[in-house]
């Protein structure tokens, strides 16, 4: 409330009446936390991995890989908004490179941790003696 308060005192000095006059309210948002951004990124490889279930492929992104890409998808002037664009350049392109070179197998998950500066991609070998359907 003393923000909303703030805010109004300076805006009175900023602008005249008239223009005050057709604001219906002023909405104060807090910053995003570290655990939304997370929350916010989480939901953006949600959606990569709905795109990779054709593929028979499932992600495993590692606390390192995850906090990689908000840092590369936050700035404090836009928020959020370059993430998506972070998922699409660090995470969908390289991750798309390696499917087309055939380095990523359908059916095994694919683990994503950060090697020099850079989102690295790797699979377990399927377990010995697994039966394949």
């Amino acid at each position: 409330e003393k923000m909303r308060e703030k805010i109004m005192d300076e805006a009175k000095r900023q602008f005249r009446p008239e223009f005050l006059n057709r604001l219906d309210d002023i909405i104060v948002f807090r910053s995003l936390t570290k655990p939304d951004l997370i929350e916010i990124l989480d939901l953006e490889i949600k959606k990569v991995m709905e795109r990779l279930k054709g593929k028979n492929l499932q992600l495993n992104l590692d606390d390192k890989a995850k906090d990689f890409l908000v840092d590369k998808g936050y700035d404090p002037t836009y928020g959020d908004r370059p993430m998506r664009r972070a998922v699409e350049r660090f995470l969908e392109d390289p991750l798309a490179e390696e499917i087309l070179k055939g380095n990523l197998h359908e059916g095994d998950p694919v683990q994503v941790t950060v090697e020099e500066n850079k989102l690295a991609f790797s699979q377990s070998a399927p377990a010995s003696g697994a039966l394949s359907s």
